[in-house]
């Protein structure tokens, strides 16, 4: 009869173009997967099963803290044999830490008596190798006989950095049975740039000025800037060359001289090499529908704007600041053509400025 077993743990890092530490990281406690199946599938990413490797189901509470669900070669015991798991689809994934459970009668007994060589791969190429002959846990009192393997220590090395696509679990010695379960992992992520900033805003010569900064590119072609005034059907109004590869940053600038009255959607892009389009983000700048009247600049970064206006300046020209939903914040009176408005009271968001004229302007707080 089986007992109980604990589940291992693979750590995956997440990866940039250069090598980043991991970000975001899942544990598949395989609860929800097929019984018997092998393969599954954590987070959106399948894994494959090899050999005799599949997805263990009762309702025993065998598995770590009792669980039901976890990986054994049950479905073919033996010794000297090799089963592993990796990506379906070749993505990369680095691991941390496990659990493991080996037995030499099948799996009702934890045992010491035999070893096992840890092996992680990469498009079939050895990239790392664990050989483990001693520290097994050969009693069910603590942790259910698993035995817990960090990569980053295991054999005196540390592989917990190490981008793999299968990790291979090879029995030695008298040990014909294997259970891992708690498989945590976290995808790499290869970026063909890091974005450091993206901004746009309206100048006071009627135009919009596009910057941004990459701190590295890998391979990059081209920026493709596009724009919308709806925010949903964009047009490119323009591109400009990356830097292709770099590691160092790099400023970019963009103007488009004829900006649509009323609001902008600007969306930027990198192209590369290979013709692959990512989309870097979309910044909303706001132009006054209204030529006698221009508020600079739109969005607000600062704690104030400046109400440009042909409107003569005297006690009859007032201005509401208000929130879309019409919630009145502020309320002045209009005393030059070029008058600043603080509103570094004001919380980020949407509003609008209402001029006793009925000129209406909307504009951003960011």
């Amino acid at each position: 009869m089986k007992s109980n077993f604990v589940k291992p743990v693979f750590i995956l890092c997440l990866f940039a173009f250069s090598i980043l530490n991991a970000k975001a990281q899942y544990t598949e406690t395989f609860e929800s997967q097929t019984p018997f199946a092998s393969s599954f599938n954590s987070n959106g990413q399948s894994f494959t099963l090899t050999n005799n490797f599949t997805v263990y189901s009762s309702r025993g509470g065998y598995g770590y803290q009792h669980s039901n669900r976890f990986i054994d070669n049950s479905n073919g015991v033996g010794t000297n044999q090799i089963n592993a798991i990796k990506t379906a689809n070749g993505s990369q994934f680095t691991t941390k830490n496990l659990w493991l459970y080996l037995s030499t009668d099948g799996g009702n007994n934890p045992s010491g008596d035999g070893s096992v060589i840890i092996t992680g791969k990469l498009g079939g190429v050895v990239k790392f190798t664990i050989t483990k002959t001693s520290g097994f846990n050969t009693s069910f009192v603590q942790n259910n006989g698993f035995t817990y393997l960090d990569f980053s220590t295991e054999g005196g090395v540390d592989n917990s950095n190490v981008s793999i696509d299968e990790i291979d679990f090879q029995l030695q010695g008298n040990f014909n049975y294997i259970s891992i379960d708690n498989f945590t992992w976290a995808p790499q992520i290869v970026l063909p740039l890091n974005l450091l900033s993206y901004n746009a805003s309206a100048q006071q010569n009627g135009t919009v000025k596009l910057n941004w900064q990459t701190a590295y590119e890998n391979n990059t072609s081209n920026f493709v800037i596009e724009k919308s005034i709806d925010g949903k059907n964009f047009t490119q109004i323009g591109s400009t060359i990356a830097a292709g590869n770099s590691n160092v940053k790099q400023d970019y600038t963009f103007i488009d001289n004829t900006p649509f009255k009323g609001t902008n959607y600007y969306r930027l892009n990198e192209a590369d090499k290979d013709g692959s389009l990512k989309q870097l983000g979309i910044k909303v700048v706001v132009i006054s529908k209204f030529s006698t009247v221009a508020l600079f600049p739109n969005p607000v970064s600062t704690g104030s704007f400046t109400l440009n206006s042909q409107l003569q300046a005297n006690t009859e020209n007032h201005f509401l600041i208000t929130d879309i939903s019409g919630k009145i914040f502020q309320k002045g009176i209009i005393t030059s053509e070029h008058q600043p408005i603080n509103v570094s009271q004001l919380a980020t968001g949407n509003y609008m400025i209402k001029l006793s004229s009925g000129q209406v302007i909307k504009w951003i707080k960011n």
